[in-house]
């Protein structure tokens, strides 16, 4: 069965907001500090804030010769906080010291991670920093390289190990202090990742855990067979073909889960959560970013889903991940998820809420103060950005989306054993990649999905109690007891709409005799699966009942039958069988296709680096040059989750990467089409009139009823004509307009089964735009169970609400 935690029993944000910190801070008790503190909680308060989490003193052992003020600080906050019913969450990094090396990465430090409140000791000073006798320098991560301390170009500084005893000894009791001195209501500890990639952890602690959990001896990086290719970034380096190479991705993972459990055991009455800007992509291997497995010791979780840049606009790249992080709350005792967005300017502030909307997950507003190198002379406060638009939900849409139930028509796999074991198809795609791709065509057609992840994938009972497709592409590999469960659902009538590879590998990563695709293909006694449709990745040659041949070349780089275009077939057709075969991964940890004119890429630009590293990969999940540039499809609390070029949602990369989706996406798209024009998939929602740009999703509260949430997806940035982000020089979104044309729209929506009162013609149209009016929403009773709505957008460039 799936792994579902008792009910989640801490108290639920709904808006929240940082609470920004600067160095003057560090001043209090002095009246000016004390008085700023009431002003901005009163301002919190005015602005319908419930939730205020700490932001400013992230580096937090840099501040050990201050605990004692900073606390003083913390706790004064929670005070002027708890009068107004406001709640204060703790924000910080407990493994990150900052220690620039060198001229060039001070300036960087200090032009670019201003919104950290910077306190770093000089090298001097820094030989002799520590915390109760403990010294930093005895704690940090080994460099395999040289055997000196690890040093992350993302941050200009020096990690402590997860596994060093030391250091959770020391971390465990500045928990203690922490929660002795300030009344927190809840705390986020930061970068439960390894940020000097695959190039730390090679200290003795590290070695023996290998060793003992995983029975390897970690080999030097001379030995290729392991490491791969290591001249280049150290986010490039590894060789997933190599069983003990997986093994030791799976250990740094390991150790990390292991940190967060420890700390949450100095919180047995708080809520802890981490960041965790992403979720899908191989990439986050080499960070060791694994929420799935962090989950079990968090409380809530949050996705940093959007940033300051232009490419903001272009969000619909973010929804499976945040539909995925929604997936794991909901197993999490039904936990909140936090949609954490950026700005610097009040149309970034809409963007990131009407996202939060949008998604039903709780919404955190933050400006980015100090990712500048100037701040702009009208920049304002956050809760001053987002306040009109909490204002407006309290007053005209009071809607709970943690309360409310997504309706889901189609449900698309995720693996996360593809990601672990470092698949990738014949192309170089990940399994990432093609999740991508079905995200942007169920947006599109506004097909409401939900992610299905390893638990529920291989529990029977629960892929049959849901009567929805699902979607099974590119999953690479698959275990037995999952294999088991897909085919038990295909036996009691269930939808599978798979497109090969299927099963080449086993949830390790070794490769199976025959994949698991050809047991389905030839269905049960010797009769196909009535509800298997194969959507081959092909050139139409899988139409008709041509057989998928395998090309057998091994673990890395095998080929499947595949080409340009989308078909669809039934497998019923007579004949019908398929292999196939991929690998693994590649060298360079099958990050990366590359070519010298620095286009080069594989899978429509999925995955592409070069040595200029303007490479990018699908929502830039992986782009990299020799500076160990790499990102994720979200942002990291400095906007991205590496260093030297953008790769955020705002970077030029992002931008050409979600091109790369919509490329890849129209695979997905043309297959979506296909089912639908045979009538073999009837989506509930169907545009009758208007631009077809407005995405829609149907969500039905138990008050309320059904809710229809309508998201406009062309939107065209206006860039700030002076300030870029100093960290990855991404133009900053100043505003945006709607390149929407005809907005007065209507669908055939069908509403049966919903268990929901039907609609009325008392449905009305909703939007901040739109202040206190409301406009009808024309509701036409089309059968028992169909009705066409029509609505009037017109003077609505973003976000409208339709409820009774």
């Amino acid at each position: 069965m799936i792994e579902t935690r008792s009910a989640y029993s801490y108290f639920r944000p709904r808006r929240a907001a940082s609470w920004w910190n600067t160095i003057n801070d560090l001043m209090w008790p002095q009246k000016s500090v004390k008085d700023k503190i009431k002003r901005r909680a009163e301002g919190f308060a005015e602005a319908g804030i419930d939730t205020a989490i700490n932001f400013g003193f992230h580096i937090r052992f840099d501040f050990a010769n201050h605990f004692g003020q900073l606390h003083g600080y913390m706790n004064e906050v929670c005070e002027e906080l708890h009068k107004y019913g406001i709640r204060f969450i703790d924000h910080y990094s407990c493994n990150l010291l900052e220690r620039p090396r060198g001229e060039k990465e001070y300036a960087k430090l200090h032009a670019a991670q201003r919104h950290h409140v910077l306190l770093h000791p000089d090298p001097v000073a820094a030989e002799y920093a520590g915390y109760l006798g403990y010294r930093f320098h005895d704690m940090c991560q080994v460099d395999l390289r040289d055997g000196g301390r690890g040093y992350t170009t993302a941050y200009q500084g020096e990690m402590f190990c997860h596994n060093n005893p030391m250091f959770l000894e020391m971390h465990g009791k500045y928990l203690e202090r922490l929660l002795r001195e300030v009344e927190l209501d809840g705390a986020e500890i930061d970068d439960m990742a390894d940020y000097g990639w695959l190039s730390t952890c090679g200290c003795v602690h590290c070695r023996e855990r290998f060793k003992r959990d995983y029975g390897h001896t970690l080999p030097e990086l001379s030995d290729t067979s392991f490491w791969g290719e290591t001249s280049g970034a150290p986010i490039t380096w590894g060789n997933y073909d190599h069983p003990a190479f997986r093994d030791w991705i799976r250990m740094r993972t390991d150790s990390i889960a292991d940190h967060v459990k420890h700390i949450k055991s100095y919180f047995p009455d708080k809520p802890l959560m981490t960041c965790c800007s992403s979720t899908g992509p191989i990439v986050l291997n080499a960070v060791s970013l694994n929420l799935e497995k962090m989950s079990p010791h968090l409380d809530m979780l949050m996705l940093e889903n959007c940033g300051i840049g232009t490419g903001s606009v272009k969000w619909a790249r973010m929804d499976a991940e945040a539909l995925q992080q929604k997936d794991i709350a909901l197993r999490m005792g039904g936990a909140p998820a936090m949609a954490l967005s950026y700005m610097i300017y009040d149309k970034g502030g809409y963007l990131g809420w009407a996202l939060s909307r949008f998604w039903g997950v709780v919404n955190w507003s933050s400006t980015l103060p100090g990712r500048l190198v100037e701040d702009p002379v009208d920049m304002k406060e956050t809760h001053e950005i987002v306040g009109p638009y909490n204002v407006w939900e309290k007053a005209h849409s009071d809607l709970d989306g943690q309360a409310g139930a997504d309706v889901a028509e189609v449900r698309l796999a995720s693996s996360k054993y593809c990601r672990d074991n470092g698949w990738r198809d014949a192309d170089g795609a990940e399994h990432w990649d093609r999740v991508l791709r079905w995200s942007g065509a169920f947006v599109n057609r506004s097909v409401g999905y939900r992610l299905v992840r390893n638990d529920e994938l291989a529990d029977a009972e629960a892929l049959k109690r849901d009567r929805t497709p699902l979607v099974l592409d590119g999953v690479g590999c698959v275990s037995d007891a999952q294999f088991e469960a897909v085919r038990s659902m295909l036996e009691a009538g269930g939808e599978v709409w798979l497109c090969l590879p299927f099963g080449t590998h086993d949830e390790r990563g070794f490769a199976r005799p025959e994949p698991l695709s050809a047991a389905l293909l030839r269905g049960s006694a010797g009769a196909a699966y009535p509800g298997l449709h194969l959507l081959a990745a092909g050139d139409e040659r899988a139409a008709g009942g041509v057989a998928a041949a395998s090309v057998a070349a091994g673990g890395n780089g095998t080929v499947d039958a595949g080409g340009d275009s989308v078909s669809e077939m039934d497998s019923a057709a007579a004949g019908v069988s398929a292999a196939d075969s991929s690998g693994t991964g590649s060298t360079a940890a099958g990050v990366y296709a590359a070519d010298s004119s620095g286009t080069g890429s594989a899978a429509a630009g999925v995955n592409a680096a070069d040595s200029s590293g303007t490479g990018s990969a699908a929502a830039g999940v992986s782009a990299a040059d020799s500076s160990g540039v790499a990102g994720t499809t979200g942002v990291s609390d400095t906007g991205d989750i590496a260093s030297g070029h953008d790769v955020s949602p705002g970077s030029e990369a992002a931008i050409a990467a979600a091109a790369a989706q919509a490329a890849g996406g129209s695979i997905a798209s043309a297959a979506l089409t296909k089912l639908i024009e045979s009538s073999a998939f009837q989506p509930r929602i169907g545009q009758l009139a208007g631009d077809a740009s407005w995405a829609l999703r149907l969500r039905v509260h138990a008050e309320e009823g059904v809710v229809l949430h309508v998201l406009n997806q062309a939107l065209e940035a206006i860039p700030d004509p002076v300030h870029k982000d100093a960290h990855n020089g991404s133009v900053v979104l100043r505003d945006f307009r709607s390149l929407s044309t005809d907005n007065r729209l209507s669908y055939e929506i069908d509403l049966g089964g919903l268990d929901a009162p039907a609609w009325t013609s008392a449905a009305v149209v909703r939007s901040p735009e739109l202040g206190a009016e409301t406009r009808p929403a024309v509701v036409e009773r089309l059968s028992n169970t169909k009705v066409r709505v029509s609505i009037d957008l017109t003077g609505v460039e973003l976000y409208a609400v339709v409820s009774q």
